[in-house]
């Protein structure tokens, strides 16, 4: 006989006042008395099952009640639900509770609801004095930021159970708590799937009520098209619930609605929603794009597992956050009606692991554009920038090859003449920038931006990109597109033109043909090209030689790399140019590679540019005009074609067009220190040594430390009659690069210009000494024996000079300290053998 107040069949402490049959209430309900019976047993504030003491009800749902309670061994507050008695009472069912129970209690992620204990027809669950976000949003849409960080954290935890083989199947609002930190808890995973089994063995308990009118929670809503039809749900039904639910909370209203179960089902199977952004016009394009990819109708065509919808909405916080934190107040209008979605290419990407690339590539364009738009026309763009590519990876080890995607992007789009497109160099200024978008728009003087996301796992590359009209922050385009490794060439492309298509700039049929070509290519030597590339920019003897090393591993790996032996060719010709190596070192590797890149293609604009460095060291003129107007033909907007081509012409005297090509290398790449100084080089070729201080000036804005800016500067100064800040800045230029001022050739032929002819000897006679331990440039001893106003002996080391093919024959026929020579007949031959007349 049981102790009085004791349940007779477990022991446990009785609630006061109930002793039916002098069972507690869980004894009961294993018993199979029905759920209201057990209930008026005992399940009110002070009853107990087992350990756990009943608080009070917080609610009652499909699958039963839920409590709020404490466990008296642990002393916290918990969440109890109980399920209701028939399924309670079915023994196979209650086994299958038991069970999946126990593996939801496996799940341990800080986006889901832990559980902390498992009974026959109960839950104990970790208490969350939160919101749910069905409250949350009752009165209207949330935060752009907020939505995402919440769907976003919610995607999280499922991808955590979807790794485990566990389904929700009831995703909704009332399902999801929001904490008061902002933490995002998804409740009730697997409860669903238990209530299905019920209902396919003919339990009313199981049904939907589907002919109700008004239907509340659990209602058809949130069901994927495959669940509307009874077919089979898998982990892509998940994510079409969570569909729905950014839908919702970005819009403040459901995709699918209708005044019953049924009405919403056939919503859901034949109607498409609208657009988020129709509905709230401050939401970015590449949402439309989400939603659009999220509800899809053919399982196939969604989003395939769930972190591929976290990259999405990753990339979409992120670009938020990178583009348009500053811009409050900014006034941002809806896209233009007439977009649709185009499929490009569905994939299915399986993995062991989590990290698992984005399933789809997805493009979206104007697809009719004689459909009238609701703002109008679409804007006029001439001039845009590439901002630098997101790195989404998650490995900092991958910036490189954001880095390179960027530049890739940006070569492209600078090959359509009709656009103009600002170079790498400048827009990679903007890097993690939270300068407002007009602000960065203004500096760069473009039309509209281009930014997005690169995600690179294993053999798999996806770019998701977004065109921005940059004065009025409207959202005209955004598209995601996916690839193996070794067609990355062709997903370069492949996103150009969906930019070009949307912006209706018209291509010229080489240009279309350059577009849309397909260019496989090695991926390991691809990766080592981009590394390559991201020295070469850097343009110090260092990084060249460092860009070297890795163009030639490229090679290496891939012989046939065209490419690659144009970033070889121009690394080398870069070098001599600096005087950072000899013409007899960097010469023959230089001709060699870029005569190895045209042979393997010659539509490589940078191998024509290569060869025209080649060309003009070699002082044949004409064949380095040719060659770089063949790199303009082919990539009109590169800038360093254009520096190339000024050089040359203000060599060879053709001021006007030297000054012209500067500019437009400038144009193109308005923040770089060398395209602003080679305008200002121009300048001093035209005699305008005012408007070339001006510029080497804006250089030295960009590149306080630049040496060669100052010393350049220095002579534009003293050509300007302002002798004493020409030395000023010479002597700076000495100082930032380690020189000693007392072996300056350039010093000594000022001082003998300005009348101490006692200190140029003095530089001359030390250069004399050091001359007989180590080798001395003649041009040297040129500039000073010039500046002294010794001709016979200016003469001998000129000729000295020519054999050293030095770069100073270059500068024959416009450098204005040769003025004095320039009648001398024997100047005037000088000069014809270098080609210059």
């Amino acid at each position: 006989m049981s102790e009085p107040g004791r349940c007779e069949r477990c022991g446990n402490a009785l609630p006061p006042g109930n002793a039916l049959a002098g069972q507690c209430p869980r004894c009961l309900l294993e018993a199979g008395l029905p759920r209201d019976e057990a209930s008026r047993a005992g399940l009110a504030p002070g009853a107990q099952l087992g350990p756990y003491e009943i608080l009070g009800p917080l609610g009652v749902g499909g699958m039963g009640e839920v409590y709020r309670g404490r466990d008296s061994r642990l002393d916290r507050i918990v969440a109890i639900k109980l399920v209701h008695s028939q399924l309670a009472g079915r023994a196979d069912l209650r086994q299958r509770f038991e069970r999946e129970a126990r593996a939801l209690a496996q799940l341990n992620h800080s986006n889901i609801c832990t559980i902390h204990d498992v009974g026959a027809d109960f839950l104990v669950m970790e208490w969350l004095d939160g919101q749910t976000l069905k409250d949350k949003i009752a009165t209207g849409p949330l935060d752009v930021d907020e939505a995402l960080e919440i769907v976003l954290q919610v995607a999280r935890g499922l991808e955590a159970a979807h790794e485990r083989g566990i389904l929700h199947r009831d995703i909704k609002p009332a399902n999801i708590m929001v904490m008061p930190t902002g933490q995002a808890k998804l409740m009730d995973f697997g409860l669903a799937k238990f209530k299905e089994a019920a209902a396919a063995e003919g339990d009313s308990t199981g049904t939907l009520g589907l002919t109700e009118v008004g239907v509340a929670i659990g209602t058809p809503s949130y069901m994927s098209p495959e669940q509307a039809r009874g077919g089979v749900a898998d982990q892509r039904a998940d994510i079409w619930s969570l569909g729905v639910v950014l839908y919702e909370v970005l819009t403040g209203r459901r995709p699918f609605a209708g005044e019953s179960g049924l009405i919403i089902l056939r919503s859901i199977l034949d109607d498409e929603p609208e657009r988020p952004s129709a509905l709230r016009e401050s939401l970015p394009a590449a949402l439309d794009h989400i939603v659009s990819k999220v509800l899809a109708k053919d399982p196939s065509a969604r989003y395939q597992c769930v972190q591929d919808l976290v990259v999405d909405l990753q990339c979409v916080r992120d670009r938020k956050l990178l583009l348009f934190a500053q811009q409050s107040g900014s006034s941002k209008t809806k896209p233009a009606d007439g977009n649709s979605v185009r499929t490009v290419q569905p994939r299915l990407i399986l993995g062991v692991v989590a990290m698992v690339l984005a399933g789809l590539a997805v493009a979206y364009w104007v697809a009719s554009r004689s459909r009238p738009s609701a703002l109008g026309t679409l804007p006029h763009i001439e001039a845009l920038a590439v901002l630098p590519l997101t790195n989404v990876s998650g490995d900092a080890a991958q910036e490189y090859f954001a880095e390179g995607m960027t530049d890739a992007l940006t070569n492209d789009l600078a090959q359509i003449r009709a656009l103009r497109v600002i170079s790498r160099y400048s827009a990679r200024q903007f890097k993690g920038t939270k300068k407002a978008l007009p602000e960065i728009a203004q500096q760069l003087k473009v039309d509209a931006v281009v930014g997005g996301s690169v995600l690179r796992s294993g053999n798999r590359v996806r770019i998701t990109a977004e065109l921005i009209q940059a004065s009025t922050d409207r959202h005209l385009w955004a598209g995601t597109y996916e690839r193996n490794l070794g067609d990355i060439l062709d997903l370069q492309n492949e996103v150009a033109l969906a930019i070009v298509r949307e912006i209706q700039t018209k291509l010229t049929p080489q240009e279309q043909g350059r577009l849309t070509r397909s260019r496989p290519v090695n991926p390991s030597a691809y990766e080592v090209y981009l590394r390559g590339r991201i020295y070469w920019d850097t343009y110090s003897a260092e990084s060249l030689s460092k860009s070297i090393e890795y163009f030639e591993q490229a090679i290496k790996l891939d012989p046939g790399y065209a490419a690659a032996n144009a970033g070889l060719a121009t690394s080398w010709a870069a070098l001599e140019y600096s005087g950072a190596v000899t013409r007899e070192e960097a010469r023959p590797k230089a001709l060699e590679a870029a005569s190895k890149a045209l042979a393997m293609d010659d539509s490589v604009a940078e191998a024509h540019v290569a060869m025209a460095m080649v060309r003009a060291v070699e002082w044949d003129w004409a064949a380095a005009e040719n060659e770089v107007k063949k790199a303009l033909q082919l990539d009109p907007g590169s800038a360093q074609a254009h520096e190339s081509y000024s050089n040359q012409l203000r060599h060879r005297g053709r001021r006007e067009e030297s000054i012209a090509e500067a500019k437009r290398a400038q144009e193109l790449d308005p923040l770089s220190p060398m395209t602003n100084e080679v305008v200002a080089n121009a300048y001093v070729g035209a005699r305008q040594f005012g408007l070339a201080i001006e510029h080497y000036q804006k250089t030295l804005q960009l590149d306080p430390n630049r040496s060669n800016t100052h010393y350049l500067l220095g002579w534009a100064y003293f050509y300007n009659g302002m002798q004493e800040k020409g030395i000023e800045e010479i002597q700076r230029s000495l100082a930032l690069e380690g020189a000693d001022p007392s072996l300056s050739a350039d010093l000594a032929y000022i001082y003998a210009v300005l009348g101490s002819k006692s200190k140029a000897q003095k530089i001359l006679e030390r250069l004399q000494r050091l001359s007989k331990k180590l080798p001395v440039e003649a041009e040297h001893f040129v500039l000073i024996y010039a500046g002294v106003g010794d001709e016979d002996k200016v003469f001998v080391w000129l000729e000295k000079a020519y054999q050293q093919h030095s770069r100073m024959m270059t500068w024959l026929k416009v450098d204005p300290r040769f003025d004095r020579l320039r009648p001398d007949p024997r100047f005037q031959e000088l000069t014809r053998r270098v080609g210059l007349i």
